[in-house]
């Protein structure tokens, strides 16, 4: 490249003049939002021109020529566009070539005309002029809870605006925005103020602690701060005119008071943010102010068996409404002598008094919601004497029995009251027409006698024998009472209720036949069995299923609601049965039943049956039977068909390293498949599957699943699918004896005492074996003598192990022979692994210097032939009494 230049100058020079070089040293020596300056060094500033180009493109497409002064070597542009690359070259006027090109970036201009467009509840929306940045400029905007700005929200683009959602209700937020500079250098931030969002109306109100004067409404913030400002009224009226009580503050709760009794208020509310505007109103419902308790003065006036109570209404309206009780007794026990009707007026005649007796008054109040006060004592009086002229009083509570009937079940509220000379007797008549039309079905029958009581209040029975079964069916019998009281006076009251009855039970018509063959889906809504009843109508309809015919017992499924009505004379939609519930691989019952208004029920078992079968075979594995075997060669079970026509086609089985992080299956090579593998065992009812080949380890726990299917292919139920887990253990134990020691001289064989240890498997016992050694033989512990067969007994294991041999075993040590005890630990592996045998051993002479115990008891009688006398003692054992003697003899010395 050098030379390439030499040359080209050497060119250039041949000819004729020198060429002035282009300037050096271009470079920007300041820049701001719309100014820069620029340096450069020429080579004969005395005598060169310069021409520059500077623009916002970077191959100066349209830039004019920008002539300099001789021996100019700055220059200074201002007006430019704020926060975009200028490029710039220059050149020596008179020559062709320029500079090389240098750029630089103007700042970003602070944005202008800040604006807060939009403001809601949470969600504010501001915008800005972009002042004189570029059009690409992007800007940053924040809004905060904090002027500090630690905790903000921002938005960045290269719109002059810019959204923040997600904001919380009513609360202040600052904002800002400033110009990103595209060389890093940014505008300072432009102030855009700040702005409260919006509140959102209270909601949910309800109201506590309500009184006669006083309430409490509460109210939801509809996630408000707790600062918020609500305005409250309370008014009479729910136009809110006129205000009863009204409220401006913080907080969901007001206690209004000074209101008026029995009325009902109305209350709504709205918020207003920390700015002052305000939300829509929100009714927060209607509750009504309790009664106020009367009160006095009361004024008690006596007249002819009556007596007239006056008290205060105590600034309850005119139409609060007030209950008068009256009793002979002053804590108002037993009857109630007073009218026994609500009333509006704060006035009230007792009639139907006796005279010459003492009656204490008191009354309540309730407002219009029903809602009663506590009595106010008004006082007692006596009332002027008259005679019992006045009949007894009917109470019809009972409207007309629309309940159709089988028998008489049904209780009447037909209540009655006499405060004078007392109640005697009712009577009952039925008939069926209404008025004491129609055919008389009963004449004036006693349903109740001497009552002598000023009331009577029990609902009561129409007499089975000598009404109720009269009553035709389906035919409207009317009921009159009359009641007698003491004194003669009598009282009808016609047609106080009716009666309807219905003694014949439902029909069932079965047009189904049982499905053919086993089931394997639900067979849907498609059973025929149709219900009726003419008369009272079908109340309900059931199904049941039962695995034993003829039972309708339902102990497959109960019964089960097929429909339900409030009257309907058939049923005979088609319908279905629970599938999921049958029983699987045997034979359902399906039992129906029908119920009508009445109380009539009839039940017809056995409609059709249903052969369920959705499941495959049921699997069981024998082995591995526990869970940790010594050796595993196979896995077997058996499967057993879950119907007669379903036998067993194939047995698979799955097997799973539980060790494994990712539990991986045995795929008939090794254990290295994800996903569950099932493997063909061989056999159907009883089967097994070969694993001497599987690549089992140590002391890693494994999982054996099994799953049969049928010949159609159905499967063992998931839930059904047996798994066994099981670790490989082959270590064995160890054992040692210490008691006796070898070699030992033993006087009293009382125990055999070692330590034992488990191997990769718990401990399971211990087995003692003891050999006597002149013969070989093997101490029996079962039959409890000397055999050749090796017989041990087993102990329970553990860090340290003791074995109290038997007196049967240590009765039959003879003194001065050789024994050998041993001992073997067993684990609870299976098969079980067993410690070395003989491993720990010990060899002991056997010493017995104590001799038998003396002959106790001694008894002789006569011989069963000439010369000869039977014998017979007690011996009391060897060693102290404590042992039997298994060699023993015996001598007898007579004289």
């Amino acid at each position: 490249m050098k030379i390439f230049a030499f040359l080209l100058c050497f060119f250039i020079m041949l000819p004729g003049e020198l060429l002035a070089l282009p300037p050096t040293g271009v470079g920007f020596i300041s820049i701001s939002a719309d100014t820069a300056a620029i340096e450069w060094v020429l080579d004969n500033p005395a005598e060169e021109a310069t021409t520059m180009l500077i623009s916002t493109n970077p191959v100066f497409a349209g830039a004019p020529d920008l002539p300099g002064g001789v021996g100019q070597v700055s220059a200074t542009f201002s007006g430019l566009i704020s926060n975009v690359t200028y490029y710039f070259k220059i050149k020596v006027s008179t020559e062709a070539v320029y500079s090389e090109i240098v750029s630089s970036a103007t700042n970003a201009a602070i944005p202008v005309s800040p604006s807060q467009d939009t403001v809601g509840t949470d969600n504010i929306q501001i915008s800005w002029g972009p002042n004189n940045n570029f059009p690409d400029t992007q800007y940053q905007a924040e809004a905060a809870l904090d002027e500090g700005f630690i905790t903000k929200q921002q938005a960045t683009g290269s719109l002059p605006y810019a959204d923040f959602t997600g904001l919380l209700q009513d609360s202040t937020y600052f904002l800002q925005v400033k110009a990103l500079g595209v060389a890093g250098r940014d505008s300072d931030f432009l102030n855009v103020g700040t702005t409260v969002t919006l509140a959102l109306p209270p909601a949910f109100g309800d109201y506590l602690l309500v009184s006669s004067t006083n309430l409490s409404v509460v109210w939801q913030d509809n996630g408000n701060p707790p600062y918020t400002i609500y305005q409250l009224e309370i008014s009479s009226s729910d136009t809110y005119l006129p205000l009863g009580a009204s409220n401006t503050g913080p907080g969901i709760y007001y206690e209004a008071s000074g209101l008026i009794p029995d009325t009902t208020y109305y209350s709504r509310a709205r918020a207003v943010n920390g700015a002052g505007m305000l939300t829509a109103y929100e009714v927060l419902g209607s509750t009504i102010t309790h009664a106020a308790l009367p009160a006095g003065p009361v004024t008690l006036t006596p007249a002819e068996n009556s007596i007239d109570a006056a008290w205060d209404a105590n600034t309850n309206p005119a139409d609060t409404q007030y209950f008068v009780q009256v009793s002979t007794s002053d804590d108002f026990s037993g009857t109630d002598y007073g009218p026994g009707t609500w009333a509006q007026s704060p006035v009230r005649d007792v009639t139907g008094l006796t005279s010459e007796i003492t009656y204490y008054l008191r009354a309540k109040a309730r407002n219009r919601a029903g809602l009663e006060t506590g009595y106010f004592v008004l006082g007692q009086g006596e009332a002027l004497s008259g005679p019992d002229i006045t009949p007894p009083t009917v109470l019809p509570l009972q409207p007309g029995d629309n309940t159709w009937r089988g028998g008489a079940s049904g209780l009447y509220r037909v209540h009655f009251t006499d405060f004078a000379s007392k109640l005697d007797r009712f009577q009952a008549r039925v008939a069926t027409g209404s008025g004491f039309t129609g055919t008389v079905i009963a004449d004036w029958t006693d349903i109740v006698t001497n009552i002598n009581a000023e009331t009577y209040t029990t609902d009561w029975e129409l007499p089975a024998d000598t009404i109720f079964t009269h009553i035709p069916e389906n035919v409207a019998s009317y009921v009159s009472v009359r009641v007698y009281d003491n004194a003669g006076n009598v009282n009808v009251s016609t047609d106080v209720f009716y009666v309807l009855r219905d003694t014949t039970t439902p029909t069932i018509t079965d047009n189904q036949t049982s499905p053919d063959g086993w089931q394997s889906t639900d067979p849907g809504p498609v059973f025929s069995v149709d219900f009726a009843d003419a008369l009272s109508g079908l109340a309900r309809v059931y199904y049941s299923a039962s695995s034993i015919a003829g039972s309708a017992n339902g102990n497959r499924v109960a019964w089960t609601e097929i429909a339900s009505f409030v009257s309907s004379a058939s049923y005979t939609a088609p319908w279905g049965v629970n599938f999921a519930l049958l029983a699987d691989g045997a034979s359902n019952y399906v039992s129906v039943k029908a119920l009508d208004v009445a109380g009539n029920q009839y039940t017809l078992p056995d409609v059709f049956r249903i052969l369920k079968n959705t499941v495959g075979p049921a699997v069981a594995i024998l082995s591995p039977a526990a869970p940790l075997v010594s050796t595993v060669t196979a896995f077997s079970g058996t499967a057993t068909a879950m119907n007669e026509v379903s036998p067993v086609a194939s047995v698979d089985i799955s097997l799973r390293d539980l060790t494994s992080p990712t539990s991986e299956y045995y795929n008939g090579t090794d254990f290295s498949s994800s996903g569950q593998v099932w493997l063909a065992a061989t056999g159907q009812a009883l089967w097994s599957f070969n694993a001497s080949t599987v690549p089992f380890i140590l002391g890693r726990q494994y999982q054996v699943q099994a799953m049969a299917r049928d010949i159609n292919a159905l499967p063992t139920a998931q839930l059904s699918i047996p798994e066994v887990n099981f670790e490989l253990s082959q270590t064995v134990p160890t054992v040692a004896l210490s008691t006796p020691e070898a070699d030992s001289t033993v006087a009293f064989f009382d125990a055999v005492e070692g330590t034992a240890a488990p191997g990769s498997a718990a401990l399971h016992s211990v087995q003692v074996y003891v050999k006597r050694l002149f013969d070989g033989q093997w101490w029996n512990f079962v039959t409890g003598a000397w055999d050749p067969v090796q017989v041990g007994s087993a102990t329970v294991a553990g860090a340290t192990w003791s074995f109290t041999p038997g007196t049967a075993l240590r009765g039959s040590l003879a003194h001065g022979q050789l024994y050998f005890v041993t001992a073997q630990a067993l684990d609870v592996a299976d098969p079980q692994n067993v410690s070395a045998y003989a491993v720990p051993g010990a060899t002991f002479t056997c010493v017995d210097t104590v001799p038998p115990e003396t002959v106790t008891q001694i008894a002789a009688s006569t011989g069963t032939a000439p010369g000869r006398i039977d014998l017979a003692w007690t011996f009391a054992g060897d060693d102290g009494g404590t042992l039997p003697i298994a060699s023993r003899q015996y001598a007898v010395q007579y004289a």
